[in-house]
């Protein structure tokens, strides 16, 4: 019976972080992740102690600064909107709706530390939802069956933009199948890797997972692959044994090799024009270079060439206030996230916008320390370069619900743990 209790248990935690992350379209309260701030609190209620547990970690210093720091950003940004008389609040529901999922976040990494999970486990939970979130995508790029059902959690606006793709996106049962789930699967490498360097070992099963979330993140994109290759980087530079790293390198380059020849053998002879054109669009840097002797794609050529560009000194300090075109779209036709921000509310803001996601990545002591802090660092990078395309920083919600959870537990699951 133990055992049945403690598999619901698993089964209850995997299913809250899959929720909260891709945060699948519903009716009433929209999104999942919303859905769980009404009921997390009722299932903490048939948890004994696990109330002090929440409270300690929402009334702690660490989280109250973390919201400080969004309602200053989100006081800025109504002040300057204000003063430049356009009344283009677009991004303050945003700003109050990724404080209402870090109260989430925290809600479940108490959840957590009433069961006594640790961070390794943590970590498992987050890699796993990923692996099966591959599988889904994968089953539905196969089975129209499949396609149809994820199509139920998502927009029409979502679905109509996917069709654009021929069958290469829109695959996952989530909210967000663009930039915020790409970025997202970008990051979960960084968390396979974080989980093998802090138990010591890379195994065959770590391969075969990690070979998994890169064929799931196939499907969401291209911006998953500045993720990969930074999650490389912190690898090669952590104090793992050189031998091993040479050892690991080799092992996942065979493993790949083995995982294509046995896509290419059990894959349905009927969809292998799928496959061709979606390795066409993933791999379009490295054809684009067999033809051209350059590295680009249509993406990157569009978003350096026609994305940023010189503005005025005080639209660079302050901004215009425009965050919507007048056309419905972006103001000055950018889709370029330190651009976008800059052109709305000034360089000014766009610190702002930093500051909390360094508080929640080093405003706590226990972060500070060797192991995490080499992660946050390559974290911080990784979140640099994806706000190069979209708004990231302090904005895109997918992407902090990941890391919420994850440094919200890192910071009390040893010091509240004895407590529950």
């Amino acid at each position: 019976m133990r055992c049945v209790v403690n598999r619901c248990s698993i089964i209850e935690d995997f299913a809250l972080v899959f929720l909260y992350f891709f945060g699948l379209m519903i009716p009433v309260f929209r999104t999942t992740s919303l859905l769980l701030l009404f009921l997390l609190p009722i299932r903490l209620m048939f948890a004994k102690g696990s109330f002090t547990i929440s409270k300690k970690i929402l009334f702690s210093k660490y989280i109250v600064r973390n919201i400080i720091a969004y309602l200053i950003l989100t006081l800025y940004v109504y002040l300057i909107v204000t003063l430049h008389l356009t009344f283009d609040y677009t991004l303050i529901p945003t700003l109050v709706n990724v404080i209402l999922h870090l109260l989430v976040g925290a809600l479940i990494a108490s959840l957590f530390i009433y069961k006594k999970r640790d961070i390794s486990y943590v970590q498992g939970i987050i890699i796993g939802v990923f692996v099966l979130q591959s599988i889904i995508q994968i089953a539905a790029f196969i089975s129209p069956a499949v396609h149809s059902f994820v199509q139920l959690f998502q927009s029409e606006s979502t679905i109509a933009r996917a069709e654009l793709f021929s069958g290469r996106k829109g695959l996952a049962l989530a909210g967000t199948v663009f930039f915020g789930l790409s970025t997202i699967y970008g990051s979960a490498f960084f968390f396979i890797v974080k989980h093998c360097l802090d138990k010591g070992s890379f195994n065959v099963k770590d391969i075969i997972l990690g070979i998994t979330l890169l064929v799931g993140a196939f499907f969401t994109g291209r911006t998953f692959f500045v993720g990969l290759g930074i999650s490389g980087l912190y690898f090669l530079v952590s104090n793992f044994p050189t031998l091993k790293k040479v050892s690991v390198v080799i092992k996942i380059v065979m493993m790949v090799l083995l995982s294509i020849f046995l896509i290419i053998s059990i894959m349905p002879v009927e969809i292998y024009d799928q496959i061709y054109n979606l390795i066409l669009y993933v791999f379009e840097a490295i054809f684009s270079y067999e033809s051209t002797g350059s590295f680009t794609t249509t993406s990157t050529s569009k978003l350096f060439g026609d994305m940023y560009f010189q503005i005025p000194l005080s639209t660079f300090l302050i901004g215009d206030g425009l965050y919507e075109g007048l056309n419905g779209g972006y103001y000055m036709a950018t889709d370029a996230g330190y651009m976008r921000i800059v052109l709305y509310v000034g360089i000014f803001g766009l610190v702002l916008s930093v500051i909390p996601d360094i508080l929640l990545m080093w405003g706590h002591k226990t972060l500070r320390t060797k192991g995490i802090s080499l992660f946050s660092i390559f974290m911080l990078i990784y979140m640099c370069f994806l706000h190069l395309k979209g708004e990231v920083f302090g904005y895109l919600i997918t992407f902090h619900c990941v890391i919420f959870l994850y440094y919200i537990f890192s910071v009390f699951s040893t010091s509240l743990k004895q407590t529950s």
